[in-house]
Formats: C-alpha cells, structure tokens, sequence
C-alpha cells in the first residue's frame, strides 16, 4: 500500500473527528503536540487542583495510557508522513474530553476508569516499530490506520456525552460505520474487542518476525500463530455480523430487531440503576386535593413575577440561591403542599403557551415514608424524569451507559455526585429549567438538600422554587430575604372559595338548618382558620360527626371566635373521641398506636388485623374488632384524623390502599401531648385515651408474635414444594403476616432496659417462648421474609437478647421461660446469620428453598430438618500437638473409582510457620529450620457406602528439606508496600482414584495393608532430572530407607500394626531426607553450611516478594526473573502427569514452554516410578490461579487429554498423543477471554471419536471430533460398527417414573461418569455432570446438525456460599440397591496460593444423601449460537 493511500486514511480520520465538534468545541480544541503537555494542562484543571491525590490517579491513568500510544505514535511515523500532526490530533482530543469533563467530578473518573481498560487492551507496539522500518505487512499497516480511527471515534463519541444541553440543533452522530445505532457502552465494548483483535494480529505479526531456527522454536511458535489466527478468524467473522454490510436483508432486520431489544434492555437497565421512589403519586394527590379557582394568587404576585424572567447568576462562591430561588414558607396545613402542585402544572402550561419547553421537575417528601424523606430522593427523582423526558435521545442514552457501565464502586444504583453531574450536563439551559420542591422541612437531612439545589442553580436557565415550613434553618443562610414568600393569608380567597363550596354541600346534604345564614358561618369558619387550609378541613371532618346534631353544628360554628390554631382543633376531636362509646374508643386507640409506630403505612387489610384481638388459631375467630365497614369504622372513630389513601408500596409492588394520619401536625400533636402527660399525668386528653409509648410498643410487638404464631402456616406458603410466591400472595390468605414476619424484631429491638418492668412484659416472653417452639412455623416465617425481600435482623435479635440477659434480675417472670427464651433467641439468631451467609442468595432468589435442602446444610435444633437431603462433613478435630499449626494449609479429597472411600489430604503446618506467617513478618535467618521442621500431611480414609465412617486418620511427617524446597519456590507476600503482608505459597499434592497413591511436592506414597492388617507405606520421589533445567530446579533425591508406620509398644513387640492407627499424629518421625544438590552439603547442616543456608535464604525470604518478583538461586538457567509452578495430577490408576510453567516476569505476554512428563507408578514389588514419556509446549498462559490440571486417558487409543478445571480464560484442552514423540500436544479447545469462559469438565464420547467439553457458558457441551491421524484405521472401522449399533433413543435416559432413575447400559461402575453417544446422523447424545457453583444436576442433553439442542436435567442438589465450594468437584454415587439414595461426594479442591491467614472452610470434604424419589426432571429446548 502506497505511502499517499495511508495519509488519506489518517486524514479522513481526523477531518471526521473534527467536523463532528460543535463551534464552541471548535474553539477550544487545539493540537497537543505530546503527552507530556497533555499532563500539564490536566495537572492544571480545577479537578486536579481541588483533590491532589485524586489527581494523582489520573495523571497516572494517562501516563499509562500515553506509554503504551507513544511507541504505536513512533510505528506508524514509519511510513506515514507528517505523523507528529496525527499524533498531535490524538492528544488534543484526549485534552478536549478531558475539559469537557473538568467541571464533573463523576463523569472524569468514569473516564479515567475507561482509559484504564483502553491501555489494558492495547497492541503493545514496542518492538512493531523495528518490523515496520523493513518491510510491514499489508494487514499490519491497515491494522495502524484502524487503531487511529477507533481512538479518535473514541474521543468523538465521549465529546458527544460531555457536550451540554444548549437548546441548539445537534449534527447528527457520525460515531459508528455500523448500519445500526448501539448504546455507547456496547460501542466501547465493541471498540475493545477491535483493540483485542490488533493486539492478536501484532503478536501474529511479531511471532512470524522473530521465527526461531530450532526446530523447537519453530513449532512453538507455529502453534501460537495457528491459535492466535483461529482468533482473528473468529473475531473477523463476528466483527463483520455486528457491522450488518455483508449480511442479507433477512439477517439485517433480525440484526436490527437484536439491537432494538438490545437498546430497550440498556433504558430499562438505566431506570433501575436511577432508583427512583415513587413521587408521581404524591403531585397526584395534592392535584385531586386542589379546589377549582385556587392558588392562582401566587403567580399575581411580584416575587414570582419576577423570578420567572430573571437572568442573574447565583453567587459564585455557591452558598447563595440568589434571585433564582424562591422560598415559599408557610406554617403546617396552610395549603403549600397544593400551591407546589399547581406550580408544576402552571409552568408546563406557561411554558406551552410560551412556545418554549421548559423541563420542570419536581419533589414532594413526605413524612412517615422512608422512601420520600431521603437526602438523595430528589435527585433520583429529577434524573428519572429526565431519562423518561428524553429517552428518545441517543446522546442522552449514552450518557446514561456511559457513567452507569463505567463505575468502579460496584454499587447497583447511581450515587448523588453521579446523579448531580448528570442533572447538570443534561438539562436544557437556554429552554430553561425549574426544580421544584415542597415539604424540606420533612426530609431527613436538609442541608443536603440545599447543597444540591445550589450545585443545580449554578447555571443560567436553571430556577428553584423551595415550599416548607419557615423552620428549615438551612434555608435562612442560602435564600436571600427578599426571595423569601410567607403564605400568611395570602390564601384567604382561597380559603373563602373551599369554605363555601363545603358549606354548600353540608345545607345540600341537609347537615345544617335551613335557615341557618351560611355567609355568617364562613366568616366564624374562615376567622378560626387563620389562614390554614387544614384547620378547616378538621373542623369539618369534626362537623361530619354523626353525634352532632344540625344544631350543635351551626352552634360550634358560631362559636369560633378567635383564630384558634391546629392544637385546639385537635383538642376538640380528641375529646369527642372520648366520649364516644368504648369499642369506638378501643378502636381509635389502636389505629392510633399502630399508625404511630408501625416501620411503614399498613395496608387497609393489614390494619384490620393489628387491632383485631388474637387468641387462638382459628382464623375464623369472632372479635369486636370485625367491623363489616372498616375504612368508615377507622375514620368516623379517630374523628377524622385519619385518612385513607391510595398509595404505592415497596412491599407488595404495586398501589395499595393504606392509612395515614391526614397530615404531619397531628403526629406532632399526640408526640408533644404525651411528653405533656409524662410531666403532669391526667393533665390533657390524650393520656385519657392512648396508653404510654413504652405499652404501646409492648402492644404491638405482642401482637406481631401473636401474628406469627396463630395465623402464619406450619407449612410452604403456596402450599407446593416446587411453586414460590409472591408478596401480594401472601397477602391476600394472610394479610399482615408480611409486616410481622419483616418487622417483629424490630419492634422487640425498641424494648429496652426501661421496658422490662413494664406489667405486660412477661406475658411477651412468653409469647416469644411459644414461637420460639413451633419449629415449621419458623420456617415459614424465614421463608415470608425472603419472598419481600427482607433479610431476618439476627444481629438486632442478640442483641437484644443480651440486653434482657443484663436484667435478669429487674424481669418478673417465670425462671424456666426466661432461660428458655434467652437460649432459643441466641440459637436463632446464630441460625439467622448463618442462614444468610449460607443461603441469603438463594433464599432471595427463590424463598421456598427453606423447605428443600437448605436446612440439611445449615441446620438448627430450632428448625424441622428435611428428610429427603442428609449433609455429612468428613472433617476430623485438629491435630492434637504443641508443635503443630492449628488449622491446616491445604486439602484435597478424592472419592475412590469402586465409590466406596474418600480420601482426604492435607497439610499441618509448624506452629513456628504458622505464628510467623499469621504475623506476616519477615522472618530472621536464625529462624529458617524451625518454620521448615515440623510439618505433617495428614491422611484420612472414610468409607462412605453406609453411614460415613473414618475407617484410618494418619500422619505423615514431612521432610524439612523438601518444605524448604518448596518454600523457596513459590512463597511470596502478597503486599511488598507494607511489613505484614501475606506469606502466599503453592503447594501441590494429589491423590490416586484408588486412594492408595498420593502425592506431596515431588514425593509419591503407596499405601497398602498386609493379610495381618498391618498398614505399609511406601515413598519415592519423582525422577525430575531428564531435561537440565530441571536438574538445576529440582536437587537429586537422596537415598534413604523406606519410612515405616507407627505402631505402639504392643504392637512392636507382637510385629504387627492396626490400619485403624497407622501413622498416628505424635508418633515417631520418618528418618530426615536430604535433597543435596550433586557436590553439595545437605542444606540442613548447621554445623557445616551455614553461611551457605543464610544465602540461600536471604535471597528467598529477606524481602517482601509478589508473583511478579520472585527470586530463585538454583542453577544458572533460573534467575530472578522468572516464576516457577508445577502441578502433580494422577491418570488414571497407575500414571501420573507432571506440568510445569517458568514464566518471564518481565515480558509477561511471552508464554514459557512447558514441560509435560507422564510417568508410569510400578506397584507390584516395590514402589517405583519412571518417565513414560515427556514433551515440552507452550501451554499456561501468564494468569495468576490455576488449579492443578485433570487428566483422562483415552480408552484404546495412546491419547491423553488434560485440562485445567473452572480456571477462567485458563489454557486450552490439550491433546496429546504420548506414543509419538514427533507430535506435539494439540489445543483443541481455547477458553474465551471475552467472556470469562473456563472449562468445567473434559471426556472422550463412548465411540472414541469425539472429545466432549463441559464449559460455564453454555449448558450443552461442545463435541468436538478427533483427528483421524491419531486414530488407527482398524480401530476407526470398530467405532464405526458401536456408532451404528447405538441409536439415541436408547443410549441415554432419564426416566422420572418412581423418582427419576439413570439409566447407562453396559456400565456396572457405582459411581456416575459422563457419557456421550454420537448416533449414524450426527447427533450427540450424552449425560455430563453439571457444578456450576450453585447447583448440581445430571444432564441428558442431545444436540442435532440443525443446531437445536434439548436438556433433561435432573437437579442434585442446590448449595450454600460455603468457602471453597465454588472450586470443588464433585462425583456422584449411584443409588445402592434397596438404598434409593443419590449420594453426592464435595470434594476439597487446593487453592492455587495458600496461606495461614485467610479463614478455611470447615464444611468440606461432605457427602450429601439424596433421596431419588424427591429428585425432579426439567425439560429445556433452545437453540445454539453459532459464532
């Protein structure tokens, strides 16, 4: 490609970008002629200059980014002409987003976080610029040129989301080739995915640069090339789909469809991630409020006038509202919250009419609900209406992706500074915008509130209009006096309007006299009103009284004479409450006490059931508290303090109707009044009728355990094992359980020490005793909880329950309840928390899996357990020695092949080791023998055919030497910055199918038992010296004599040992082994090689080291810039595979070979182990944890495969056929990196042709063929003849008669395998075991050449958040004969670094018993995607 052709690329790119700048943009952007100047002019921004340490981090970010574009910069000036101009571009642009971000704090740490990932993914260019000084490739060059345009598209596109609302026409976006428009965050995804796909194509390009003369090298490096181009294929073909101009019209509108779907899931992603409340219904019900002809006085007066064309700016130093605010205050119930909703709809109608659109949006908090009183509540509520009022626009839509997608706290809804920076760069500021709140003075934090309106009116075109009570002190320093409006009686004509209008209605409805005067009765009414709407509402809701007469009406009329205030309205209504008849009185009582305490507005059911009285369980039971009429009974008996509303709630998702009191001063009144009545008892009403605050308390939490008790079922909710339910449910059958269950202890949480002598306090201990005692109803009630979504307050439950064991002696009441009460409430509070550690996904997820094996893996004597799921953990107690650690460093466990034992293997530290690593310092040179002598591997044996049984539990004492050894080659801390950082170490151990063989670092063991019963344990070391590398690594075994098991004095004298107590834990040691390098002195020779030892160590342990800086001193050929790790892997009986990876920490995208060994284990006289074969390939890639590798042996071929289990982006399935030392082990299955794939499990189909992969992201496996080279033609012709001969209507079934039965002929093994048929028209028939972390199923799962694919899945089990259990594997034993049981073997699985510090798990190995009958089949039917 000519030299001309490639500068008009990089000129169309730029002229694109900078025609896509708005004139204002055009103005600022300039040229930036290097990095370095983009740095200073970012140091010199406002956002740098008010957090220097927050600058820091993104001058770090672009520093990183600069590093890794400089080198790309000096390739393409390699021919390209005039390339500091292009790079000059890149930088300015960089600079420009930088400046349009300055002023908002979240957004620019969005956008560092994204340059962040950009500089991840970049080609590294460092040495292209050497290769294309000769003579580039074609595709190279393109490669260049389109690296230079994904960046400035880049920079266009986050140009577009910084640009403000100005009101002007905007261009249309020239952001993507696609035919298609994608939210930016699937762009910026599709823009690192091109970043991926240049970075392959670099290392291709390089790879074939630097292609190596041995013959090694050379298939090396042609089997990274040949995978890496498998990847540019793929990423090719994909990146053509998503650009849709190759596809045909049928594939372009179901593109088109994908992305709409795509488009309307990233809206309603955004919609979740503002978290609005719901304040639509409040603007709706102050609307319905309003009288026809009122509050059309406030836009007469001057102030509003005024304020609704002023152009002045607030002040700057932000603490000011200056004349864009108004601050209406009025006293409580003067009609603000009205006059704010007319406001609204009065300036959406005065901007129609305007030919202007102006954005209003606005706020109502309202006491008593959680959800409206929040600080934040506004602005979640002003973005989401912003979001609805714009969401047609795609610039808008990717500004929302683009700060939601970008975050780095994790958090799932949008924080304050992000919804701030949000409101101010999206609002129309020439169009103008209004914010509109009323009731501050009922938030929860004013201040904040006010700070955030000022951010807001900083600039022009945005106005604040504020409603709330005069006492809101926040408001006194930021609004200016002179745009202060007190209501006053501003309001009287509105007052006059409404009085009329009701007094009307009361002579219609013949209430009044019918000579009565009305004009002369609202003079009375509206002279009592003193200018509150509220007032008169009272006092006709008080005139509405059936026990008033039309004379006692118009005679309490007229006998207003003076302004009265709201106390004697309420007055007056709570004495006429008091004479009212008794159950009327009890009524009001309890409304009262429950509307006053209870945690959120109860449903017009659920309050019926609050003060109805409970003393049985029979639901049916009659009280006087059953009123036919009940939302007339509650009004008509609080005399009208009490209203009911349409209101949403959280709870049930959906509007209810519930009660409230008719406004916030009468809260007030009965909180001011009782505080009266504690000081002067039978001094004011209230006390005469309401009980103290502590009795009401009593009362209710009385009541919810009553509740729970007598009306929640012993049983699942929905009646049904297999079905959930909802809230709404629930309520229907059992109005009120929901509140009870949600919010019992809670309401017991306020009993405190002042409480505890109260009367009524020991008949709630006993209560609390009864429920305490119905084990299924406590699982209903965990189970209600869960379904709304309200995690049980075990922490509040013990507590208080160490509150009241404090005060035993001040509680009056019977011993036995007492200690009964104290001991179930700290055992269920102990459940509690567990239950959610264990469960609290799942139990979100799904409630009703309380019933189902939940309770066999977390259990409590409290809770009924399941019958159908048993849990056993195959855990000892811990060592019982001085000398040795605690708690152990690793395990592993395995379930032998016959399914009849599990063995378990781990390693006991020193207590030397462990108090040094647990202190994480850094250990002295006088301390190197005693953290390296002492250590023990402990051996258990548990036979798992009927009741788990450790049939052997022994020691194994561990040679100081090889500790040392390995010591030396993976400890590490993990923070070199600090003195306590972790000791991190790899220790790789394993164990045979049989369990008779393990594995310790390089050290194999047989175990076996003579006709006597005596235990015999054989060792050896693997013979790691055939390549001179690992010669160097690995010192010579030495020779010594065969350790032998520990027998008691009995036992030497008789000549005989029992398997029971063999290589009990402080028994006698094995003879020291020496690992002496050839030449040297043992290592462990004070006397002889300390000066050698003190090297030794100080160059492995006298520094904080990390897996990027690990030191090594063997041998000359491994040196302080690589990391060494091994893994030790049995396959099958009598083999064992041997992988290692040197890694070049200094160039960590380079991929070390491998050396892959297997030996063959001799077992017949002697134990002995030799080399079988050996190969060497580039197989780990340079990730830190990877488990220790799974190896299966094909049936008849000399074919092994191995894999790396659950390793995320891992290595690939490797092929390797070791009988041909010519061919190399063959990738034939490459995990994702895009999507965090791993490979779960690996088998060979039953024909032998076929390799089936297990991954995480997809549920049917992929069958993938084998080369015919490596499978013999007469052996071909046999598979062949068993393909035909297995008709996939019969190889494979799940039948769910009886309970689902597994049905695999020919196969007598007592422990399930995956299988997989392949029929005579290709499809693949097969079951696999599924552990994705969560779950365990058997699949049945079939895919066909069409690409559909069918599951049966049969579920095991469901598992808790156990630590380690993400990693396990699991084997599955077959139901025994008469057993009808499915056991399940966890097995514990090592980490890839150990430590002595982060906790274990206690849980693991376990065996889980399943019976077979509760077992259920699904049925899935999809189809695959292909690409």
């Amino acid at each position: 490609m000519s030299v001309p052709n490639h500068n008009q690329a990089f000129e169309e790119a730029r002229n694109e970008f900078l025609a896509s700048l708005s004139p204002k943009e055009r103005a600022v952007f300039t040229k930036c002629p290097s990095p370095d100047q983009l740095v200073d002019d970012v140091k010199n921004l406002s956002q740098g200059k008010k957090d220097r340490s927050w600058g820091r981090r993104v001058i770090a970010s672009i520093s990183s980014l600069a590093d890794s574009l400089q080198p790309y910069f000096d390739t393409i000036g390699t021919f390209v002409s005039s390339h500091p101009e292009y790079a000059a571009i890149v930088w300015g642009a960089f600079r420009l987003i930088f400046q349009l971000a300055n002023n908002y704090a979240s957004f620019f740490t969005k956008l560092t976080k994204a340059l962040d990932r950009i500089t991840q993914t970049l080609p590294q260019y460092t040495d292209v610029a050497k290769l294309c000084a000769k003579n580039p490739s074609k595709r190279l060059q393109s490669s260049l040129v389109k690296v230079y345009q994904d960046l400035l598209r880049f920079c266009q596109a986050v140009t577009r989301i910084f640009a403000k609302e100005d009101g002007t026409a905007k261009k249309a976006p020239r952001i993507m080739t696609s035919l298609f428009w994608k939210p930016f965050d699937a762009r910026f995804e599709d823009l690192l995915d091109d970043f991926r796909f240049h970075a392959d194509l670099v290392k291709v390009e390089l790879l074939l640069a630097d292609f190596t003369a041995d013959q090694l090298g050379r298939e090396t490096v042609a089997s990274n090339i040949t995978e890496i181009n498998n990847r540019l294929k793929k990423a090719e073909k994909a990146r053509q789909a998503s650009d849709g101009k190759s596809l045909s019209d049928e594939a372009k509108a179901a593109l088109e469809k994908k992305l709409k779907d795509q488009t309307r899931t990233k809206m309603y992603e955004i919609q979740r991630w503002i978290f609005p409340p719901e304040f639509a219904q409040e603007l709706e019900r102050a609307q319905d409020q309003r009288e026809s002809g009122t509050t059309e006085w406030l836009f007469d007066e001057d102030l509003v006038k005024s304020w609704l064309v002023c152009q002045d700016s607030s002040d700057p130093d932000g603490k000011n509202f200056g004349e864009r605010a108004i601050w209406v205050q009025g006293n409580p119930g003067c009609g603000k919250t009205v006059l704010a909703a007319s406001t609204v709809e009065e300036l959406r109608l005065a901007g129609k009419r305007g030919g202007l659109e102006p954005q209003v949006f606005y706020f109502f908090f309202r006491a008593g609900f959680s959800d409206l009183c929040r600080a934040i509540a506004p602005l979640r509520s002003f973005v989401a209406q912003l979001f609805h009022s714009k969401n047609d626009d795609q610039d808008i839509i990717d500004r929302f992706a683009f700060i939601m997608e970008e975050q780095s706290s994790g958090q799932l809804s949008a924080t304050r500074n992000e919804l701030l920076d949000l409101l101010q760069l999206s609002t129309d500021h020439a169009g103008g915008s209004f914010f509109i709140l009323d009731g501050l003075d009922e938030c929860e934090d004013p201040a904040m509130v006010a700070r955030d309106l000022l951010t807001l009116t900083c600039d022009s075109g945005v106005k604040t209009i504020i409603f709330s009570r005069p006492n809101v002190g926040c408001l006194f320093k930021s609004v200016p006096e002179e745009q202060r409006l007190n209501i006053g009686r501003k309001n009287g004509k509105d007052i006059e309007t409404y009085v009329s209008a009701k007094l009307d209605e009361f002579v219609d409805e013949n209430m009044l006299p019918s000579d009565i005067d009305t004009s002369t009765l609202s003079e009375h009414l509206i002279l009592g009103a003193d200018g509150m709407f509220l007032w008169i509402r009272l006092m006709l809701n008080y005139l509405n009284s059936p026990a008033l007469t039309r004379r006692k009406r118009a005679e309490a009329i007229m006998n207003v004479n003076v302004p009265e205030g709201l106390d004697s309205i309420y007055d007056r209504i709570m004495h006429l409450i008091d004479q009212s008849n008794a159950p009327e009185k009890d009524l009001a009582c309890r409304v009262f006490t429950w509307l006053l305490h209870s945690r959120r507005p109860l449903a017009t059911r659920e309050l019926q059931v609050a003060v109805s009285a409970i003393t049985s369980a029979d639901p049916d039971e009659e009280d006087e508290f059953q009123f036919p009429q009940f939302v007339r009974a509650v009004i008509l008996s609080c005399g009208g303090l009490v209203e009911a509303q349409e209101t949403y709630s959280p709870s049930f998702r959906t509007k209810i109707q519930s009660f409230q009191f008719i406004h916030l001063s009468v809260t007030e009144y009965l909180v001011a009044q009782e505080s009266t009545s504690n000081t002067n008892p039978g001094g004011n009403i209230r006390s005469q009728i309401l009980p103290s605050t502590p009795d009401m308390h009593i009362q209710i939490a009385n009541q919810c355990l009553l509740i729970l008790s007598y009306r929640l079922p012993s049983q699942p909710l929905s009646g049904s094992l297999n079905v959930d339910i909802t809230p709404s449910q629930i309520h229907q059958p059992f109005p009120f359980v929901g509140y009870c269950c949600c919010h019992w202890i809670d309401h017991l949480g306020t009993l405190d020490r002042d409480y505890l002598t109260k009367e009524m306090f020991p008949q709630l201990l006993q209560n609390l005793s009864k429920f305490f005692a119905l084990q299924r109803t406590l699982m209903a009630y965990i189970q209600t909880s869960y379904v709304f979504r309200v995690v049980p307050r075990a922490e509040l439950l013990k507590k208080w329950i160490d509150v009241l064991l404090l005060m035993r002696p001040l509680v009056r009441v019977d011993g036995q309840i007492f200690d009964k009460v104290v001991d179930d409430g700290q055992e269920f509070a102990r459940y509690l928390t567990c239950l959610d550690k264990d469960w609290g996904t799942e139990l979100l997820s799904s409630p009703k899996s309380i019933w189902e094996e939940t309770t066999a893996f977390t259990s409590s004597r409290l809770i009924a357990q399941t019958s159908a799921t048993a849990v056993t953990s195959l855990i000892m107690d811990a060592p019982r020695s001085e000398s040795v650690s605690s708690r152990y460093l690793s395990k592993i466990s395995e379930l032998s092949e016959d399914g009849k034992m599990v063995g378990v293997l781990s390693i006991w530290p020193s207590k030397a080791f462990e108090q040094q690593a647990q202190s994480s310092m850094r250990p002295i040179e006088s301390m190197i023998h005693l953290l390296c002598t002492g250590w023990v591997a402990r051996y258990e044996l548990w036979a798992v055919t009927g009741e788990p049984t450790c049939t052997v539990d022994g020691s194994i004492p561990l040679d100081a030497n090889e500790i040392h050894l390995q010591l030396q080659r993976s400890l590490w801390q993990d923070d070199p910055t600090w003195a306590a950082g972790q000791w991190r170490l790899q220790f790789p151990m394993a164990i045979s199918p049989n369990v008779r063989i393990i594995s310790i670092i390089r050290t194999v063991y047989l175990f076996t038992v003579t006709p006597q019963q005596e235990a015999r344990m054989q060792a050896v070391q693997l013979p790691l010296h055939f390549e001179p590398y690992l010669a160097a690594i690995w010192p010579a075994p030495p020779k010594h004599s065969e350790p032998q098991p520990t027998r008691t004095d009995s036992e030497r004298r008789e000549g005989k040992s029992s398997i029971r107590d063999f290589l009990r834990p402080g028994g006698s040691r094995h003879a020291r082994t020496r690992s002496v390098s050839p030449g040297r002195t043992p290592l462990l020779e004070p006397e002889k090689t300390e000066a050698k030892r003190t090297r030794f160590w100080s160059r492995s342990f006298s520094r904080s080291k990390t897996p990027n800086d690990l030191t090594d001193s063997i041998g000359s050929g491994f040196g302080s810039s690589r990391q060494y790790r091994y893994w030790i892997s049995f396959a099958g009986g009598s083999f064992l595979l041997f992988l290692d990876h040197p890694q070049d920490l200094h160039d960590r995208s380079h991929m070390s070979p491998s050396t892959i060994a297997l030996f063959k284990i001799h077992t017949q006289d002697a134990l002995r182990v030799t080399l079988f074969a050996k190969t060497k390939d580039t197989i780990c890639p340079n990730i830190g944890h990877l488990p220790a590798p799974k190896v299966l042996f094909h049936p008849q071929e000399p074919l092994v495969s191995f894999f790396f289990p659950r390793a995320n982006n891992g290595p690939p399935v490797v092929l390797w056929a070791y009988s041909q030392s010519s061919m190399r082990p063959l990738s034939v299955y490459i995990p994702s990196d895009f999507v965090d794939e791993a490979v779960d499990n690996v088998h060979f189909s039953n024909c032998g042709q076929y390799l089936v992969i297990q991954t995480n992201q997809s549920s049917v496996p992929e069958v993938i063929p084998i080369d015919s080279d490596l499978l013999s033609a007469h052996q071909t012709t046999q598979q062949q003849a068993t393909l035909s001969a297995s008709p996939s209507s019969t190889a494979l079934t799940i039948n769910p008669k009886s309970g689902p039965v597994l049905h695999l002929p020919g196969s007598s093994s007592t422990t399930f395998t995956p299988e997989t048929s392949i029929t005579p028209t290709g499809e693949a028939v097969g079951l696999s075991i599924v552990h994705t972390g969560t779950e365990i199923s058997i699949r049945k799962w079939s895919n066909d050449t069409s690409g559909s694919d069918k599951e049966d899945v049969l579920k095991l089990t469901k598992l808790p958040a156990w630590q380690g259990l993400q990693t396990s594997s699991v084997a599955v034993k077959r139901p025994e004969d008469g057993d009808g049981k499915v056991k399940i073997v966890l097995n514990k699985s090592a980490r890839q670094w150990e430590d002595m510090t982060t906790e274990v798990d206690m849980q693991l190995p376990a065996l889980v018993s399943r019976d077979a009958s509760s077992l259920m089949v699904e049925r899935r039917e999809g189809r695959r995607l292909e690409g």
